[in-house]
């Protein structure tokens, strides 16, 4: 993982060279990454996805902060029949013109086997490492946005297991259990594991609309609930998601922990759209950040972001900021 974002460079840049000489134009697939349509699909092919993306920002705030970010994923799957193994790795890399800091943080979001179909199974059962079902968790904005992002109010513990039902039509839950390997730090060398379930329906009358509810718990004290709503329709896409959190073990009067967050993504015109996100962490900042992207030649997109922060909090001044770069997606 130490050199993921190198490798998915790498990697994305020999295989869309490929793409261009085999027609690609789209995400690459190694092997038909999706059930035939029709009755009685081929499930007895064996299937390889792979999905690599990279994105490359220079951020600055027009005071102090210039640095400059890599985010890089890599997602593996194989599938065979109702069986499919499952990887994601994460790589997020700033590095400070300032002070010439590196600060790298690396791991790995997803190394799990499933049982079931999506779309053959009713049930499917996912064992491994893996976030559990919980709220929404969907970022728009990639690249120098994670400098901001609150990815602490959907951590869970790594190992665990997952199960859902999906009835085909409206109505899909999930249900999840996970451990740390390690005791949690501040917990009195007690191990942390938590419990989660997740409701979704999608609203037959309103094509492309989905609402989810999501609560979970662990035996450090912590509880959290979720509500988010999600519809896409020709090309855009809008969210909104709400997430309270609470620690029984803080006094009665102790602030809560809550993240607003909305956004909403335009369709591609003539090559070009648009990004809204806003956000605001209780107690802690607002943000809202515009971003317009633009094709360039597959696999490559360029995007020109400016946003306002505003601190809630002591830890530091209000600040306009900027970023640019490049990402590569296949």
């Amino acid at each position: 993982m130490y050199y993921l974002t190198f490798l998915v460079g790498l990697y994305a840049t020999l295989l869309s060279t490929t793409g261009y000489a085999l027609g690609w134009d789209r995400t690459l697939h190694l092997g038909d990454c999706y059930l035939e349509t029709g009755e009685n699909p081929d499930i007895t092919k064996s299937r390889l996805c792979s999905q690599p993306t990279l994105d490359m920002d220079a951020l600055t705030d027009f005071r102090s902060m210039e640095n400059l970010h890599q985010v890089g994923r890599l997602y593996l799957g194989g599938h065979h029949g109702h069986h499919s193994l499952h990887f994601q790795g994460f790589l997020h890399q700033t590095i400070s013109l300032n002070s010439s800091a590196t600060v790298l943080d690396r791991y790995t979001e997803l190394a799990a086997w499933r049982l079931g179909n999506f779309a053959l199974d009713h049930w499917t059962l996912t064992v491994g490492k893996q976030p559990l079902p919980f709220g929404l968790h969907f970022n728009p904005i990639q690249g120098a946005y994670y400098q901001f992002s609150s990815e602490s109010f959907w951590q869970s513990p790594e190992f665990g297991a997952s199960i859902g039902w999906d009835d085909w039509q409206k109505i899909r839950i999930e249900g999840g259990w996970a451990s740390d390997t390690m005791p949690a730090p501040d917990s009195g060398k007690k191990q942390r594991t938590e419990t989660s379930g997740r409701f979704l329906y999608d609203f037959s009358a309103l094509n492309g609309t989905r609402f989810i509810v999501s609560a979970a718990g662990d035996n450090i004290g912590a509880r959290k609930v979720g509500a988010a709503l999600l519809h896409n329709e020709k090309g855009s896409l809008f969210q909104i998601e709400i997430i309270r959190q609470k620690n029984l073990q803080d006094s009665a009067d102790a602030d809560y922990l809550q993240l607003f967050r909305l956004s909403l993504s335009g369709p591609y015109n003539r090559g070009t759209r648009s990004i809204f996100l806003y956000e605001d962490v209780h107690t802690s900042h607002r943000l809202g950040l515009f971003l317009q992207e633009w094709k360039g030649p597959f696999p490559f997109y360029y995007h020109l972001a400016v946003g306002y922060r505003k601190e809630e909090s002591e830890s530091g001044p209000n600040r306009w900021v900027l970023f640019t770069g490049m990402s590569l997606r296949l």
